[in-house]
C-alpha cells in the first residue's frame, strides 16, 4: 500500500480495486500524461487541484503503483462454464464483443455473482474468455471460422441482432418458445444448430450438382 500526506490528510492507493473503482480507473487513457493526475485522484480521492500542480517524476510512480494493481489477478470461486445456457452464452458473447470494460456487472452477475473486487473479475473473465475460444473452435464451422473473413466493420453493433435472429430461427417464430429456447444447454444448443447447417449445406451442394447437371444436358443440345 503506497501512502502520501498533502496538508495534513493522509491518502493511500490501496492494495486492490473494486469493480467500480477500477472501472473509475480505466475510463482515462494512462498514455496521456495529462490524464495522469486525474487517474491517482480518481484511485486515491486527493484533490485534482494538488495533483496538477505534483512533479511528474511523482506522478508517474504513482501511475505505474496504479498499473500493477490493475494488471493482478486473484483466483477465485467460478461458475461451472459447462452448465452456461445458450441464453447466457449469448449474453456473454453481446457483452464481450460490445466490451467486457462497460458490462463487467452484466458478465459477472452471470458467471461470478459475489465477486466485488477487479483482480477476482478480470481473472473471472480471462478465465471465460479462454472457454469462449475453445467452445469456438469446436464448432468451428457453425460459426463460419473456416470461411474468409471480412474487416469486420459493423460486427459490433450487429451482434445483438445477429444473435436475435438465430433465437427466432430456432423458436420457429414463436413468441411462446423464445424461453425455450434460450434456456437450452449451451452444448445441445450448438449441436441442434450445427446438425441444422449441415443439413442446410447438404441440400445446397445437392441443388448446385442438380444445377449443373441440367446445365450440361442443355448444352449438349
Amino acid at each position: 500500500m503506497v501512502k502520501f500526506t498533502i496538508e495534513g490528510t493522509q491518502y493511500k492507493i490501496t492494495e486492490r480495486f473494486t469493480v467500480q473503482q477500477w472501472k473509475d480507473i480505466i475510463c482515462w487513457d494512462f498514455e496521456e500524461t495529462k490524464h495522469w493526475p486525474k487517474i491517482i485522484a480518481t484511485a486515491t480521492g486527493a484533490p485534482l487541484e494538488y495533483l496538477n500542480n505534483v512533479a511528474h517524476e511523482s506522478l508517474e510512480l504513482g501511475i505505474v503503483f496504479i498499473v500493477s494493481i490493475i494488471n493482478a489477478r486473484k483466483e477465485t470461486k467460478i461458475r461451472d462454464f459447462n452448465t452456461i445456457t445458450f441464453g447466457e452464452w449469448i449474453d456473454l458473447d453481446i457483452y464481450l464483443n460490445w466490451g467486457a470494460d462497460k458490462h463487467i456487472e452484466g458478465i459477472l452477475e452471470i458467471l461470478s455473482p459475489k465477486t466485488t473486487m477487479a483482480d477476482e473479475a478480470l481473472w473471472v473473465i480471462e478465465k471465460y474468455s479462454e472457454w469462449r475460444l475453445w467452445i469456438y473452435k469446436q464448432y468451428t464451422k457453425l460459426f463460419g471460422l473456416d470461411e474468409p473473413q471480412g474487416d469486420g466493420e459493423g460486427l459490433q453493433q450487429d451482434i445483438a441482432k445477429s444473435w436475435y435472429n438465430v433465437i427466432i430461427s430456432l423458436a420457429n417464430e414463436d413468441l411462446l418458445n423464445i424461453d425455450a429456447v434460450t434456456e437450452q444447454p449451451l452444448k445441445k444448443a450448438l449441436n441442434f444448430m450445427s446438425w441444422k447447417k449441415e443439413k442446410q449445406l447438404e441440400e445446397q451442394q445437392r441443388i448446385l450438382k442438380e444445377r449443373r447437371k441440367n446445365d450440361v444436358l442443355r448444352n449438349r443440345k
